[in-house]
């Protein structure tokens, strides 16, 4: 039977198949993976095939057909026989890659708790509560001071409208009787010094009636504005020194609390307690040593390029001087 010798990187160029180049896209992935290295691989095919290659590419693969079409279907057909057989170690090991940790620590623990509703009641009796306060007073002392008040110039006008007030008056009249006026005169002679009658003079008047007819008095207020000038003034007030004094006679108060119940719900709830921490078995520096030697191993994708080229069987020519 007759079989074909190629390397993989000729492969690669003669068949032109490109980038993804070793994993397909329609490839089956495990549900239980939280993480998806052929999703990242997919992402960025053509850098981790030209990495492949520059690492893998010189090897050679035997194939059982000698045409092109049989060789892209055998080499297709070798690397998802290889996925599905490693594919639930590798999801594992790229989970397990990917968990976010601090290195340092060597314990880390997520304990949930869920408690169902559930309700509690304290009963209480029936209690009083005396508290008794003595006498005492208490002094507030208040230093003088002066509080002023400034009010600037101002004007207040008040504006009062044309108006008319009247007075009415009835008919009166006043009468007077018979009565006589008599009128004395006195008089000094040039040579004395005292006062003699000189004559008199009666007059008799009869009687008469004097008679107001009834009227009206009108008192007219024009149209005028009064204005009330405030000029600029401070008003100050003073507080002189003092103290108040508040006094609390002895006295006691009474608390009373009847009989009842006290109820408290607690409705579904989940408590989280998370603990994380070096609890000093190893060294922080310890564990850092085992992580970057770790990590030195695990380099995932140059594992599983490893392991693949392992499993098709890749080899270096020997003939090659």
């Amino acid at each position: 039977m007759t079989m074909a010798e190629m390397k993989i990187k000729e492969l690669y160029k003669s068949t032109g198949m490109g980038s993804p180049f070793i994993f397909k896209s329609d490839f089956y992935y495990p549900e239980f993976a939280e993480t998806n290295f052929l999703r990242d691989y997919i992402a960025e095919a053509s850098t981790f095939d030209n990495y492949f290659l520059k690492e893998h590419g010189n090897k050679l693969v035997d194939f059982d057909g000698e045409e092109l079409t049989d060789i892209k279907e055998e080499w297709e057909d070798m690397l998802e026989g290889i996925y599905t057989v490693y594919i639930n170690s590798w999801a594992h090991i790229y989970d397990t890659l990917n968990i976010a940790y601090n290195p340092v620590y060597n314990v880390e623990e997520h304990i949930t708790t869920q408690y169902g509703e559930h309700e509690t009641e304290v009963e209480y009796g029936e209690h009083e509560t005396e508290r008794e306060f003595g006498e005492h007073e208490t002094e507030y002392e208040y230093g003088e001071h002066e509080t002023e008040r400034e009010f600037g110039e101002h004007e207040t006008e008040y504006e009062y409208g044309e108006h008319e007030t009247e007075t009415e008056y009835g008919n009166t009249s006043d009468t007077l009787g018979t009565h006589t006026d008599t009128a004395t005169n006195y008089s000094v002679s040039f040579d004395g010094a005292t006062e003699k009658e000189t004559g008199k003079t009666s007059n008799e008047i009869g009687a008469q009636t004097n008679t107001s007819n009834a009227h009206t008095d009108t008192e007219t207020s024009k149209l005028h504005t009064d204005t009330n000038t405030s000029k600029l003034h401070t008003d100050t007030e003073t507080s002189k020194l003092h103290t108040d004094t508040s006094t609390s006679k002895l006295h006691t108060d009474t608390e009373t609390s009847k009989l009842h119940s006290d109820t408290t719900t607690s409705k579904l709830h989940t408590d989280t307690v998370d603990r994380t921490g070096n609890i000093g078995i190893k060294s922080a520096t310890a564990l850092a040593t085992e992580e970057i030697f770790m990590r030195e191993k695990q380099i995932f994708f140059k594992n599983i390029f490893l392991t693949i080229s392992r499993e098709i069987g890749a080899y270096y020519d020997c003939n090659i001087i």
